[in-house]
């Protein structure tokens, strides 16, 4: 990340007042959601049937794709590019989940991604993750997380659901983190203000990973 601070134009800062207030709400320290909401209900073996699967789909042990946020509802096309050309939300490709989990390592916040590993936002279908946070600095400390994250994009990708076009939304990785420069906070606080498009956007599969290892903080 920069170390920088950069200037922002005060009719941006006026424009955002009302999404900056919004943001306020959920504080700027984290993205996280604690691990009890997360994963209240949920079961760690089930595959729930959303939209793209068809009754009688294999279950798949630790994850499930959400039905209840995957549908348009009423955020059309025009109204999310309007929201993510403000807020510049980064998709992360799936081939470099792939190879970091391949590889044993952890997922990078959103600064630290390399350049080269972000997938443009240009119609094509997404994915959103619906985590719990393992630890307060790391979601995913271990990278158990990340490989069961590898694991359901893989069996969505057999199925059909998706393919290699597809862009993954995780908060750690396509938020900006503290620490946040200046540009990053006003960033994330836009980002945070219209967050709720991402799981409504007609383009979008919500993926839960509702697992708990024990011993998680």
């Amino acid at each position: 990340a920069a170390t920088k601070e950069a200037e922002v134009p005060a009719t941006d800062e006026r424009e955002n007042k009302q999404e900056e207030a919004e943001a306020h709400k959920h504080g700027p320290a984290s993205t996280h959601r604690p691990v009890q909401a997360a994963t209240s209900g949920l079961s760690s073996d089930s595959l729930e049937i959303g939209e793209g699967l068809e009754a009688g789909d294999d279950h798949c042990s630790g994850w499930e794709v959400d039905p209840g946020v995957s549908a348009p509802l009423d955020c059309n096309a025009g109204e999310f590019f309007e929201y993510h050309s403000k807020a510049r939300i980064k998709l992360v490709k799936m081939s470099y989940l792939r190879t970091l989990s391949a590889r044993g390592k952890i997922l990078p916040r959103c600064q630290d991604v390399p350049y080269g590993q972000w997938k443009p936002m240009n119609g094509s279908n997404m994915v959103v993750v619906s985590h719990p946070w393992l630890s307060e600095k790391h979601p995913d400390p271990t990278g158990v997380q990340l490989n069961e994250l590898v694991k359901a994009l893989n069996d969505l990708e057999n199925k059909g659901v998706i393919d290699e076009s597809c862009g993954v939304f995780y908060d750690f990785c396509s938020l900006p983190q503290r620490p946040r420069n200046h540009l990053e906070e006003v960033l994330f606080r836009k980002q945070l203000g219209g967050m709720r498009k991402l799981y409504v956007a007609s383009n979008s599969r919500v993926l839960l990973l509702p697992h708990v290892p024990d011993g998680a903080a």
